[in-house]
C-alpha cells in the first residue's frame, strides 16, 4: 500500500517536468539503442530515476547537456537533446 501510494506521488512530480527544458548530466551511453543514461540535479545516482536520452550521437559520459523532456513515467523522465548542446560543448 505504501509503494502504491509513493509510486502514485512520483507520477505526478515527474508528469509536471513534460515539456520542461533541463539540465543533465551524462552518465551513460548506449551505442545500440542510441540513448543514453543521465540525471538531473535532482536525482542521486542509483537511488533515484534517470533520464533517458534518445538521439544520443555527440554526447559522452561526464558531458553536462540541456535535453527536452517529452515523456515520463513511475520513476524516469524521457527526453531530447537539444539542438544547441554542441555549441555548448564546444564553449567549455
Amino acid at each position: 500500500m505504501l509503494m502504491e501510494k509513493a509510486q502514485q506521488i512520483s507520477v505526478k512530480r515527474l508528469a509536471k517536468k513534460v515539456g520542461r527544458t533541463i539540465e543533465v548530466l551524462v552518465d551513460d551511453i548506449n551505442l545500440e539503442e542510441n540513448q543514453a543514461t543521465a540525471r538531473s540535479k535532482w536525482d542521486a545516482p542509483e537511488i533515484d530515476g534517470n533520464v533517458i536520452i534518445d538521439n544520443a550521437t555527440g554526447i559522452k559520459p561526464g558531458d553536462m547537456i540541456d535535453v527536452k523532456v517529452h515523456d515520463s513515467d513511475a520513476y524516469d523522465l524521457y527526453a531530447t537533446l537539444k539542438t544547441n548542446n554542441a555549441d555548448q560543448q564546444a564553449d567549455r
